[in-house]
């Protein structure tokens, strides 16, 4: 899909100097509405392609930019790198909202590419055992295939090298294991899966349930 990299977003209705502004109020966490600030009649916008923002990430990452992160990582510099990057606007809204289709996805694909290039050798092989998991153990058994993808399994990857106090050697690599699949399943059980940027956007809303969490 082609990346539009030539208009402005803000989060400010009254910052004329951009083309669009976002708008989140009563809309899920990780979602949005675009509306043109050119526009006399203040139209929503509508595209096909991806939107990269220019001016960092928005208000709803704040929590994510200035926590406090016991292990140091991402290190100050790879934050102030991802924000400078900004962040994509996908055309496809919550599917579970009747305005779906008048809403954009925020989407932190760039941010996330930048923290895995980040881990270290042994992080990566980690990351490789749990999409094995997801492969033999998950979406081998008809009752749950397809119910979870390796997004989950990164983004609890990402919380436990930022969280836990682990030691990612090649030593302790089951151990880190089962503390990403841990957290997994926390989850799960939850049916609260936290985004990595967002908190509040629960990303595993309406793909697991009770009835096939087991």
């Amino acid at each position: 899909m082609e990346v539009n990299r030539n208009i402005s977003v803000s989060e400010n209705p009254n910052d004329l100097d951009n083309d669009i502004v976002m708008i989140t109020r009563d809309i899920k966490p990780g979602f949005a509405k675009l509306r043109c600030l050119n526009s006399q009649k203040n139209k929503l916008y509508f595209g096909y392609g991806l939107i990269q923002t220019h001016e960092g990430l928005f208000l709803s990452t704040s929590e994510w930019i200035t926590r406090r992160r016991h292990n140091w990582w991402p290190s100050s510099d790879l934050i102030q790198d991802i924000v400078q990057d900004g962040c994509l606007l996908v055309p496809f809204g919550n599917p579970y909202s009747q305005e779906s289709h008048l809403q954009w996805r925020i989407s932190f694909s760039l941010a996330e590419t930048k923290l895995v290039h980040s881990f270290n050798h042994n992080q990566y092989l980690c990351y490789g055992l749990l999409k094995l998991f997801l492969k033999h153990a998950i979406n081998s058994n008809t009752q749950v295939k397809d119910s979870l993808c390796s997004y989950f399994l990164k983004t609890s990857l990402f919380y436990c090298i930022e969280k836990e106090n682990i030691v990612w050697n090649q030593e302790n690599l089951l151990d880190c294991f089962s503390s990403c699949l841990g957290r997994l399943i926390t989850w799960i059980w939850d049916e609260n899966s936290l985004n990595y940027f967002i908190k509040n956007n629960n990303k595993i809303e309406g793909k697991i349930c009770k009835s096939n969490s087991k």
